[in-house]
């Protein structure tokens, strides 16, 4: 899996509710930030899961997340920035100026 940018889990702050939790899939998996854990139900019947919170919202935003194939070099440059330096030291150990 690639790397995510921008994700954040609301699940993860709310005392969750839920119709039913199959053994191995209890509801805390919703909120542990694992892709390969899960939250499974007892049955095929219509099921429920609640965020018991008063809700909040500083941004709200609609779309694909966005994922990287791989994950990028750090530091990040994308601009294509680099330090250009020249520098010598003399035989007493200081550093010299060059013009």
């Amino acid at each position: 899996m690639g790397a995510k940018i921008a994700y954040y889990n609301f699940l993860a702050y709310g005392a969750l509710t839920v119709t039913s939790e199959a053994t191995g899939f209890p509801k805390a998996n919703l909120q542990d930030y694992r892709d390969y854990t899960y939250w499974k139900a007892t049955s095929h019947a219509t099921q429920t899961i609640s965020a018991n919170a008063a809700p909040q919202i500083g941004f709200i935003g609609l779309g694909q997340v966005c994922q990287f194939t791989y994950l990028p070099d750090a530091p990040f440059n994308l601009g294509g920035e680099r330090i250009i330096a020249t520098q010598e030291i003399s035989n007493a150990g200081n550093l010299l100026a060059l013009p």
